[in-house]
């Protein structure tokens, strides 16, 4: 089976939005799908990818408890992954440290409600999320994780850049952006490689039906949205600060830790990564990140949702377009 990374780019991707909110209500129908290859051998493994080893999770964990910045990726249709992040909030809270938590899945007009409403259930907080149409499917996936990280009383903040706003800054030249957004995009210019990585990756993940050109305003876009999520964490004055995002802006070398500057001890990225068929080791795995290595800290390997292929449904939408 071949990796897609559709869902992840379905929010970068703003034209096909449409198309991607059709591909995930058709297949959960209101539940998540259901989890396949649990019995893979990588299954529920979790990979130090610095010391090439399998480690448990307390090794995981305590190394978590020693970071600033804890960056923790998933796909978002896997329930597992969300899961496995209320898991690590619960370790914190327990732990006593206080932290801040930023979201993907809520953006910059959605965190302003928030500020001027005391949260304290999930129910609450949904339902004042679902004031706009974001695309997030929060009751299914996301309810969990919201308990977790109410119960123990961390704040809750956007990462997310709001559709509209992000249009048009995908739209302008750099310095037309905020002053804070295009200074921190600029003291974190890309390599050629990893412009030409990126450029594949999103082509790729849009079903090989982009070009070059047509995946720049893309790449632009994702820039923007990793240096908006870093800049959510840097403005947080919690001892700790967890973004929670798709494991594509959670990597390493062009994701969001790009933009923090903390160092190898100050961020730890964790990629919840769904196992393969096809793919018995943690070397297996490289080629879909375009890397020499996973570009994570940490791999903790998941089940697989059983989701039908997204390219089917992307590229019907494109020849009603």
């Amino acid at each position: 089976m071949k990796f897609r990374s559709l869902p992840l780019l379905c929010f970068i991707s703003l034209f096909v939005m449409t198309a991607c909110n059709d591909i995930r209500q058709d297949d959960s129908d209101n539940i998540p799908p259901e989890l396949v290859l649990q019995d893979h051998n990588l299954a529920n493994k979790i990979f130090a990818v610095k010391t090439n080893q399998i480690i448990d999770q307390t090794r995981l964990l305590n190394a978590v408890s020693e970071a600033e910045y804890i960056l923790i990726g998933e796909t978002h249709d896997n329930i597992q992954h969300h899961q496995i992040q209320a898991a690590i909030i619960d370790y914190l809270s327990e732990s006593n440290s206080t932290a801040s938590v930023a979201f993907e899945m809520i953006d910059t007009e959605q965190g302003r409600m928030l500020e001027n409403n005391i949260v304290t259930s999930p129910d609450y907080l949904i339902a004042l999320l679902n004031h706009f149409q974001s695309g997030w499917e929060y009751e299914i996936y996301y309810r969990n994780l919201f308990d977790s990280v109410i119960r123990a009383g961390y704040s809750i903040n956007s990462a997310n850049i709001e559709r509209n706003h992000l249009i048009e800054m995908m739209d302008a030249d750099t310095n037309e952006l905020p002053a804070d957004l295009a200074n921190i995009l600029s003291r974190n210019s890309l390599t050629p490689q990893i412009t030409a990585d990126m450029e594949l990756d999103i082509i790729d993940s849009h079903c090989g039906m982009l070009n070059k050109e047509q995946a720049q305003p893309m790449l632009r876009g994702q820039r923007i949205r990793d240096a908006a999520m870093a800049m959510s964490l840097l403005n947080s004055n919690a001892a700790l600060k967890v973004l929670i995002a798709g494991n594509g802006h959670v990597r390493n070398d062009w994701g969001v830790a790009r933009y923090l500057d903390q160092g190898d001890k100050g961020v730890i990225s964790i990629g919840l990564l769904e196992v393969d068929t096809d793919h018995n080791t943690p070397a297996d795995y490289f080629s879909h990140w375009r890397n020499a290595e996973l570009p994570f800290d940490y791999i903790w390997f998941t089940a697989r949702a059983d989701r039908s292929d997204p390219c089917i449904k992307y590229k019907a939408s494109h020849k009603r377009g």
